[in-house]
């Protein structure tokens, strides 16, 4: 009888060292899928930090601009003077214009990127036994979640820095035109 309960409990608490194990394990792959939904969460917020409105307020300004360069009568020495700072102008403008495009794909982006992380974390969360079949789809979405990142970023970056750019080039501009 004691051997039967001693047997009994060995066999208890191997088998609730193995389930702790299995458990562990997971906990590791739910502590990843934690700190890629900080990154989401920071893309998120970078990409709430755009001022859409001053975007927006670039590109209106940078168009009643042009129709006034197009509507002057200028002669090809005057166009040739500006020729460069013109080139400059419509390039900022185009850079600021496609990567303004770029920045609902980038929201719909992230929204898949976190429900597919919800959707994994929620396979990990809810398993008693180890998720190795998981373990890839984690590993892509791991390198999904860190590209899309760094295209926002890039993205991002590029609007700033070409409406910085486009603010003196404006100035110029407007030199010109008025």
């Amino acid at each position: 009888m004691i051997n039967i309960r001693l047997q009994t409990s060995l066999l208890l608490a191997i088998l609730m060292f193995l389930i702790s194990c299995n458990k562990h394990y997971n906990s590791q792959k739910i502590q990843t899928i934690n700190q890629l939904e900080k990154v989401i969460e920071s893309d998120v917020s970078h990409l709430n930090s755009l001022n859409m409105h001053n975007i927006h307020s670039v590109l209106k300004i940078a168009s009643f601009n042009l129709s006034k360069i197009e509507d002057g009568k200028m002669d090809s020495i005057e166009f040739e003077i500006i020729y460069n700072d013109y080139k400059a102008y419509i390039n900022c403008i185009n850079l600021i214009y496609e990567n303004l495009l770029k920045i609902d794909q980038l929201h719909s982006m992230v929204e898949k990127n976190k429900n597919q992380l919800q959707k994994i974390k929620n396979d990990y969360m809810l398993s008693k036994a180890k998720r190795n079949d998981l373990d890839q789809y984690l590993i892509e979405e791991f390198k999904i979640i860190h590209q899309s990142s760094k295209h926002i970023h890039h993205t991002i970056n590029t609007i700033r820095k070409e409406k910085d750019a486009f603010f003196q080039l404006n100035t110029k501009m407007e030199q010109i035109i008025y």
